[in-house]
Parts: C-alpha cells; sequence; structure tokens
C-alpha cells in the first residue's frame, strides 16, 4: 500500500490544495518578473529612440560640414547647443563625450563640458563613463548605473543607452532612472 493510499482523504485534500496554492503562487510571481521586464524593455526601446534623435541632429550638422555649408567647429557647436537644450519626460537630457571621456556637452551640467571623466565611478563603484563608451563602440548599448537626479543629492537607480557618431568620436547617450519601475513593482507584489 502507497504512501498516498494510506492518506486519509481529508488529508489528501488538504495536499491538493496546498499544492494548488504553491502553483498559484509560483505562477503569479513568474507573472510579475516577467511584468518588470516587460516594463524595463519598454524603457530600453524608449532610450534607443531618443539617442537616434540626438545622432540625427549631429549627423545632420555632419552632412552641412560635408556639403560645405558650415565649417566643422561651427557644426559641432550647433549640435552641442541644441543636444544641450533637447528635453523629454520631466527629467530626461543629453549627454555627449569623446571616446577619451571628454564631456562635449551635458544637458544639466554645463560645468562638465570640456572636463574629462573617464574615471567617474556612481555610488557602486561602477566606472560608467568607460561602460558608455564601452557600449557606445560596441555599436550602441545600455548601461546600468547609480546616478543623482537633477537638483538632487541621492543616487537612484538609471538605465542609459548610449551610441557612437565615429565621425566627431562622440558618444551620445541619454537615460532614464528606473526607481519607479521598482516602485510599480513592489505596489503590484
Amino acid at each position: 500500500m502507497s504512501l498516498v493510499e494510506r492518506m486519509r482523504v481529508s488529508t489528501r485534500l488538504q495536499a491538493l490544495v496546498a499544492l494548488t496554492l504553491l502553483g498559484l503562487l509560483i505562477l503569479c510571481i513568474t507573472a510579475l518578473l516577467q511584468l518588470r521586464d516587460s516594463m524595463l524593455d519598454d524603457r530600453k526601446v524608449k532610450l534607443r529612440n531618443l539617442v537616434d534623435v540626438a545622432v540625427g541632429i549631429v549627423d545632420h550638422q555632419h552632412k552641412l560640414v560635408a556639403a560645405g555649408k558650415l565649417d566643422e567647429a561651427s557644426a559641432k557647436v550647433a549640435a552641442r547647443d541644441a543636444l544641450r537644450l533637447l528635453r523629454f519626460d520631466k527629467e530626461g537630457y543629453f549627454f555627449g563625450f569623446d571616446t577619451s571621456g571628454t564631456y562635449v556637452v551635458h544637458g544639466t551640467k554645463a560645468e562638465w563640458e570640456g572636463s574629462n571623466k573617464i574615471d567617474l565611478k556612481d555610488s557602486r563603484g561602477t566606472l560608467l563613463i568607460r561602460e558608455l563608451i564601452g557600449a557606445a563602440q560596441k555599436g550602441g548599448g545600455f548601461v546600468e548605473y547609480w546616478f543623482p537626479k537633477p537638483g538632487q543629492q541621492k543616487d537612484e537607480p538609471k538605465l542609459s543607452y548610449a551610441a557612437l557618431f565615429a565621425p566627431w568620436g562622440w558618444v551620445l547617450g541619454t537615460g532614464i532612472y528606473i526607481d519607479d519601475i521598482d516602485r510599480e513593482f513592489k505596489a503590484v507584489a
């Protein structure tokens, strides 16, 4: 006689209910994790599209140089000025630096322009400029790091996308703070 056959009917029913609840719990956890991944994927698409806009602005200025309508120095200033003023959402801005880590534009920290930040680390030790340059040189990519929101001191989790504009050696990027994803995820959980 097997163990199941020796169990009373009430014990079998309780085991069946417990297994059903365990299955539902596993299903819910899996769905929540997929929801978080889906939210993050939406942000990645948005970031890539935004950086494509920035690259398009720089490429337009580069084409003006190629057509002989503008000298390169003036085109770079025009591209920098356009990117510095470009905004999205409440806190969104663009940044750019050359492949040695010297900022050419920063939407909220103009004082960084002209300074080399290749060794800039976040609060967790990520060399974020190096990581962004590496991602851009591989054809564009995402980097997660911690960085304070404009006007704040506390670091928040941020996801950035960077792409290389090869003719000028510029790494162009933007980022989105993802602390709200974790807040939404915890609220649902």
